[in-house]
């Protein structure tokens, strides 16, 4: 197995459960939340909150695509015992910063939806939102790195070393 793609995936792959906890949390406790300053009695009548989650929740589903086909990718040339071409690997490694970009933006959704209380030290909201935006900036899953090498990759660039 090629083992940069092998490990992005199994880096984003936390975030993943954290934006799946984020979105349960929020489904569980903002539909009978009183929406402050508005007409909106309970949250789950507000086009605000159901836009926003009905966004994260989408960005986490892309997320999980993006990432089951990389994941596909790699079983299936392992089952052949050979490695993916170098495009493969580069669009995995672009494919996997994409899909922590999605979450980040689909729990940064959830923490809006869920107003400022999310941002507080007792939140665990605030924990999935932080440790989110830690991992999506290791080396092997940050979007910018991927991406270049995808870039790489596809218009031709040989230079590549040590990127997949």
């Amino acid at each position: 197995m090629a083992f940069i793609p092998v490990a992005a995936l199994i880096l984003v792959a936390p975030q993943l459960g954290m934006g799946r906890h984020a979105l349960e949390r929020t489904r569980k406790s903002l539909p009978g939340k009183a929406v402050a300053y508005t007409m909106y009695a309970e949250a789950r009548t507000s086009p605000m909150h159901q836009l926003g989650v009905a966004n994260a929740s989408t960005k986490f589903h892309l997320a999980e695509l993006l990432v089951r086909q990389g994941c596909l990718d790699i079983d299936a040339n392992a089952a052949e015992h050979r490695l993916p071409t170098m495009e493969v690997r580069a669009r995995v490694r672009n494919d996997t910063g994409v899909a922590a970009e999605l979450v980040n933006q689909g729990i940064d959704f959830l923490m809006t939806a869920n107003g400022a209380g999310s941002f507080a030290d007792v939140n665990v909201l605030n924990r999935i939102w932080r440790d989110a935006a830690i991992a999506a900036r290791h080396a092997y899953v940050s979007a910018e790195v991927g991406k270049e090498v995808y870039g790489k990759v596809l218009l031709g660039d040989d230079q590549l070393t040590m990127d997949l």
